[in-house]
């Protein structure tokens, strides 16, 4: 249950806590738990004199810290290239799959690298065809018009569009 404070419970906490009490005496006090009476402490800025019993801080632990990004990252691509999910990257590593997701495209870079870029294909002379006949190449301006007329011939009116 949460406790409602008052101003007489804020000047007894500061009292008391300068006194040399200990936490579990002040909270017993008070009615109040011990991490109740640190927050109290701590939002309201009450003064602690030396004879003030420590609050305890909360360690908690950088999961990623023993190691840096770039070394994260070499674990995701390597991972990635034995097909793992997210949530076993995750997993392994200690970490969110938020986190994990962050890595990813710069590990995609790694475990998989660009192969050779396909060559652009040069202008081709506006005939192209064999001697017989045959079909011109995808692409080409001639070829590309058609499609489009062929296209606009399905393409819905004004009218049609507005009703839906």
């Amino acid at each position: 249950m949460k406790h409602k404070w008052s101003a007489e419970d804020d000047q007894r906490l500061g009292e008391m806590a300068n006194a040399g009490e200990s936490w579990e005496a002040i909270s017993a006090e008070i009615g109040a738990t011990k991490s109740a009476c640190w927050s109290r402490v701590r939002s309201m800025g009450i003064y602690l004199g030396p004879k003030a019993p420590k609050i305890p801080t909360i360690k908690r632990k950088n999961k990623a810290a023993k190691r840096t990004r770039a070394e994260s990252v070499e674990i995701v691509a390597r991972m990635l290239k034995t097909k793992a999910t997210l949530e076993e990257i995750a997993k392994e590593l200690n970490v969110q799959v938020a986190t994990v997701t962050n890595w990813t495209a710069e590990a995609r870079k790694i475990a998989f690298p660009e192969k050779s870029k396909p060559e652009i294909i040069k202008q081709l002379p506006s005939c192209v065809r064999n001697e017989h006949g045959g079909a011109l190449p995808s692409g080409h301006p001639i070829v590309m018009k058609g499609l489009w007329r062929g296209l606009e011939k399905w393409r819905m009116s004004d009218a049609n569009v507005a009703r839906g």
